[in-house]
């Protein structure tokens, strides 16, 4: 099997992605598919403009990795990473002022598992979201990937007030038990659910709060939940410390399906 970049469409990640930091302002920019045994090369697509960090994580296996590299628009490089990445558990890299600028990334890495694992990119594009959108590869590319770009956040709020808390993915036409944690008790007025790479169904959401409360929500009404659609929840006036939240779902016409899930500060 040959290394493949997939951007956005995590279709072969694991059963349940774990949550990032609350609140981190993270977009996902792609992944990479790494085989098992063997150490390929690829590279990622270019960049949209400058990050403040990158963040990565393995999803479906460990990941052990010679080097991620990051190649500057300069056309300096320097080693972001190298040695494991464990499955769920990300790893953040702070990106020097003077080198925020990357093009591209080159990862040689290799996979413990059989049937290879992904390398889950996210970016935190803090102050330069200007040149993001200015980059000629915005309209195409990276304006169909951040979340403060997607339209379906425009309501009645600013998209820059969601915050990408994290992912749980989903195999097969069965339901799928997954738990998106890591929300450190922060308040919330509203969760949002989108499906990154294909259709989905969700039976069951219960969000637990910070005074050991658990409530049950339906995302539309039980029915599909389209690929790039935000679906959303209020929280109760009186309990906004989300401490977690666990989805019971499936993929609807195709394998696998991702849903990421933001909170609306």
């Amino acid at each position: 099997m040959t290394r493949r970049l997939k951007m956005y469409a995590l279709a072969t990640v694991a059963a349940v992605g774990l949550a990032s930091p609350a609140f981190a302002d993270w977009d996902n920019i792609g992944s990479v598919h790494v085989d098992y045994g063997v150490d390929r090369d690829t590279r990622s697509p270019d960049f949209g403009g400058p990050v403040e960090r990158l963040r990565f994580m393995a999803a479906n296996g460990d990941v052990q990795c010679r080097y991620i590299r990051a190649e500057y628009a300069n056309g300096s490089s320097g080693t972001l990473f190298t040695g494991m990445l464990r499955q769920g558990a990300p790893h953040n890299v702070d990106v020097p002022g003077t080198q925020r600028n990357i093009r591209r990334l080159d990862f040689l890495c290799r996979s413990f598992s059989h049937g290879g694992a992904d390398i889950r990119m996210d970016a935190d594009v803090g102050q330069y979201r200007a040149q993001w959108r200015a980059s000629p590869e915005w309209a195409r590319t990276w304006s169909r990937f951040m979340h403060w770009a997607d339209n379906s956040f425009n309501r009645m709020t600013s998209p820059d007030n969601w915050a990408f808390i994290g992912s749980a993915s989903f195999r097969g036409r069965d339901d799928h038990d997954g738990t998106v944690a890591g929300w450190g008790g922060r308040n919330v007025t509203e969760i949002g659910f989108k499906p990154v790479n294909g259709d989905a169904v969700c039976g069951r959401v219960n969000v637990r709060f910070g005074n050991g409360v658990v409530r049950p929500y339906t995302l539309n009404n039980g029915g599909p939940m389209h690929n790039g659609r935000v679906y959303s929840i209020d929280m109760p006036g009186n309990t906004r410390n989300v401490t977690d939240v666990a989805m019971r779902c499936h993929a609807l016409g195709q394998y696998a399906v991702t849903i990421d899930i933001y909170g609306n500060k």
